[in-house]
């Protein structure tokens, strides 16, 4: 196992960044070689472990590690961007050091971007691990979806993502360190206008979450900087948000944590006004973009009467109400009624009232 590789195309390029993983490292290592597709080199680059990360990653004795040590710790960017430049494959697949790959992930990935050549990055649904175990996190598949989700939100998990090298070049697409915790987020954001991405509609990655993860202990810092990523989408659209609706932004995105409360006009008068901003600019594919926000629409008139404000003329009056199918507004009618009768103290204690 050594740092210097000789250069000819490999199918695929594992690319795994650690730093001090050594608690969950040999698992994650042992996923990725347990893979049912088997042409592929394992790029891991230590960026600075004072752990036992490294010796238990050198106790390894299968040919596809290729182990690289950062001279000095540079932060995950820039060992992202390393890793990018230094792999061989025509496909890479991140890892995180503290997932678990499922056996048929990467036979998953390449099957389907050697069928859609035009798609420059897959990723997959996740299935959570640790502190939150048992959840199952489903991404929008088609590339429609994906970019206008992206507005919103993250719409790839990134260590489930396989990214085509060359359609990442020809764009000069790279993680950038002005996105510190988000930068997976901006680069799918940017890559979603250059080519097709897409998500693989079942679980292939086990993702883990833990107190030591670095979203996690690092949360404000990663909700600044998506924040910014929103206002730079939404000045794309020609909007300028005014704090009270980039709140509503991040409500409509998040689905109103609990302790958030918002009344339906002010989510309507929002996300009519990205309405008429993305007929005017079509800065995002307009039937998909249309449906989606019928989903937030709907999923705030759900919020709403759950809380005892039922509003049912608000509702269907509002131009976003066209993009919900008429049996969705049905069912919604159903459950308004239902929670109108003796809502006392359910309500109060429904999330987001």
């Amino acid at each position: 196992m050594s740092g210097e590789k000789e250069t000819s195309p490999l199918p695929v390029t594992v690319l795994m960044p650690i730093h001090n993983g050594e608690a969950f490292v040999a698992a994650a290592i042992e996923s990725v070689l347990g893979q049912t597709f088997r042409d592929f080199e394992f790029l891991i680059i230590d960026d600075g472990s004072t752990d036992g990360s490294v010796e238990i990653i050198a106790g390894y004795t299968d040919s596809r590690i290729r182990l690289i040590r950062n001279e000095h710790q540079i932060g995950q960017i820039r060992t992202l961007n390393r890793g990018l430049e230094l792999a061989h494959g025509e496909f890479i697949a991140r890892m995180d050091a503290d997932d678990i790959s499922l056996p048929e992930r990467l036979e998953r990935q390449v099957g389907f971007m050697e069928a859609y050549p035009d798609v420059g990055a897959c990723g997959t649904w996740v299935a959570t691990l640790g502190d939150r175990e048992g959840e199952v996190w489903k991404y929008p598949e088609s590339a429609g979806d994906i970019r206008c989700r992206l507005l919103f939100d993250s719409a790839l998990a990134h260590p489930s993502v396989c990214m085509r090298r060359q359609a990442f070049a020809r764009h000069a697409l790279l993680f950038d360190e002005a996105y510190p915790l988000a930068e997976d987020y901006q680069l799918w954001r940017t890559a979603s206008a250059a080519f097709p991405l897409a998500n693989i509609g079942e679980v292939l990655v086990r993702y883990r979450i833990h107190a030591e993860s670095v979203s996690q202990r690092r949360s404000q810092q990663q909700e600044a900087t998506v924040r910014r990523i929103h206002e730079e989408s939404l000045n794309d659209l020609g909007l300028t948000p005014s704090e009270k609706e980039l709140f509503v932004h991040r409500w409509v995105a998040t689905g109103a944590p609990a302790g958030e409360t918002l009344h339906l006009r002010d989510v309507g008068a929002w996300l009519e006004k990205l309405l008429r901003a993305n007929a005017e600019r079509g800065v995002y594919p307009r039937d998909d973009f249309e449906r989606l926000l019928g989903v937030f629409w709907l999923a705030a008139a759900y919020r709403s009467a759950s809380c005892g404000r039922l509003e049912p003329v608000r509702f269907l009056r509002s131009p976003l109400a066209r993009h919900v199918g008429f049996d969705q507004k049905i069912r919604w009618a159903a459950h308004a009624v239902k929670r109108s009768t003796g809502f006392g103290s359910r309500i109060a204690d429904s999330p987001g009232c």
